[in-house]
């Protein structure tokens, strides 16, 4: 199933901060406005708790939106931004909240974390995009493809592809760069290539990077939020006062669980690998 980005990083903020809280805010009181809104479960709370917290909304219809909080009234639970968003606030904007650390910098440290194991995390592709001719036996290779197991040719009708009719033989195509690029080459004796149809790759990508607060990663949970850990307290070792020496501290700690973690995430590759400059 795959964990959402938004998931990762209300997660990861518990890791690094101890709090994490989401929620959605009451249609009154305090009244919506571009910069206020009311959550009644932080009633709980004393003026200014949560002043200087960070956080984002991020499912509804200011997903991606990120804010800080500059002040803090217990009364009604009402909270306010620092600077205003594009649109009153709805109770459909569902949001998160954390001390310390930014969504930019924790959604930073995730995607690295990613990319760290993007040779190794390689996850199931099927790519449909290529339309052949028959006078062209070369074709780059899609992005992000980096294992092809086999290659299919699309049948009469558009999109059906027959597991046993329309196989491109191994001995019909190979793999060769060609400057910069990847490309796949047919034998020009064979001619299997109609005009018009589409080539289906088969094969395997390197895990992408999260954008949207609902992309997600099937990468193994634990690994991504232990590297993403190690990685945010690598950016605050600046130094050798007590502060940057408790991050050195913490970076190994998650360093050692993440190396721990590394092996589940390994798959291996199937058929030809995709050679890249």
């Amino acid at each position: 199933m795959g964990t959402a980005f938004y998931t990762l990083r209300q997660r990861l903020a518990w890791m690094m901060a101890g709090e994490s809280l989401t929620g959605v805010p009451a249609a009154a009181p305090p009244t919506l406005t571009t910069d206020t809104f009311g959550v009644s479960a932080f009633q709980s709370y004393g003026d200014d708790y949560f002043n200087d917290w960070f956080g984002r909304f991020y499912d509804g219809p200011k997903a991606g939106t990120d804010f800080v909080i500059s002040d803090f009234e217990q009364l009604n639970g009402k909270l306010v931004l620092a600077t205003a968003v594009s649109s009153v606030i709805l109770v459909t904007d569902k949001f998160e909240m954390y001390p310390e650390y930014s969504p930019e910098e924790l959604g930073r440290a995730i995607n690295l974390a990613i990319s760290s194991v993007e040779g190794e995390a390689l996850e199931d592709a099927i790519d449909d995009t290529i339309a052949l001719s028959s006078t062209m036996f070369e074709y780059e290779v899609p992005a992000g493809i980096s294992h092809i197991e086999a290659l299919y040719r699309e049948g009469e009708l558009s999109g059906r592809f027959s597991l046993k009719d329309d196989l491109i033989s191994p001995r019909h195509w190979n793999l060769k760069r060609m400057g910069t690029k990847a490309q796949i080459w047919f034998d020009p004796t064979y001619a299997g290539l109609p005009n018009g149809r589409h080539l289906r790759i088969i094969g395997q990508r390197k895990p992408s990077q999260l954008v949207r607060d609902s992309d997600v990663s099937n990468i193994n949970e634990l690994f991504v939020l232990e590297q993403a850990k190690a990685f945010v307290h690598q950016g605050r070792v600046r130094g050798s006062n007590a502060d940057f020496e408790g991050h050195e501290r913490q970076m190994g700690i998650a360093q050692q669980m993440a190396d721990r973690e590394r092996a589940r995430v390994r798959v291996s590759g199937r058929g030809h690998q995709v050679s890249y400059p």
